[in-house]
């Protein structure tokens, strides 16, 4: 119990399973320099009328929805040097969904091809205060793009080889931003690369043995 308490403590993203009304989750969660925990997920009475929540230090709080959308959920959970909240998620109803990310309580629709799979699920903030949304779109779940938007610009993907998926983004205090994510010609020889402020070429990380 002590090691995964470090590890919910030391780690920048982590995926978990909680209780919160008669059915939850806890999708990712983030340390800051100030030593506030902010955890993003969703409550709600089953996955299938869940609405979007972020726990700040344990402290539940809910994330505003549109009037004509009840239902939401949220990927990864950031802040920015001012103190305030990001997290990627969307909104849907019986009939359709947006998607988007949260500053705080308000919600910033990004636009999303018709007919596409969209999963956005990872954000970082830069110096600037540009927000950077990570995920993928597709025509279906087995053909899908690593893509990014900023702030609600895109999608813009990013290079492929052949399946994969983006992973995270991150940005450094210089205000470069990296998308980290593995690709490769099929699920058995995956190789992790990382995409520097959206170029299009990759850097491969090393792994140490032949993985092609």
């Amino acid at each position: 119990m002590k090691n995964k308490l470090r590890l919910v403590l030391m780690s920048l993203v982590l995926v978990a399973v909680v209780l919160g009304c008669s059915n939850g989750s806890a999708t990712a969660t983030t340390t800051t320099t100030t030593t506030h925990v902010y955890i993003s997920g969703q409550v709600g009475p089953s996955s299938a009328t869940a609405v979007p929540v972020y726990w700040k230090d344990g402290a539940l709080n809910f994330l505003q929805l549109n009037p004509n959308f009840p239902y939401g959920w949220t990927g990864r959970i950031t802040e920015d040097s001012s103190g305030n909240i990001y997290t990627p998620g969307g909104q849907w109803n019986s009939t359709s969904t947006i998607y988007g990310y949260w500053k705080n309580s308000t919600f910033y629709q990004i636009s999303a091809p018709t007919n596409s799979v969209v999963w956005d699920y990872a954000i970082a903030v830069d110096t600037k205060l540009n927000v950077w949304v990570g995920g993928q779109v597709g025509s279906s779940t087995s053909s899908m793009t690593s893509v990014y938007w900023e702030n609600t610009t895109g999608p813009t993907g990013l290079t492929s080889f052949g399946s994969g998926g983006l992973a995270s983004v991150g940005a450094d205090s210089s205000g470069n931003v990296y998308f980290l994510g593995a690709e490769g010609t099929s699920s058995s020889n995956f190789t992790p690369y990382y995409w520097e402020n959206g170029g299009t070429t990759p850097t491969e990380f090393q792994l140490g043995c032949d993985t092609k």
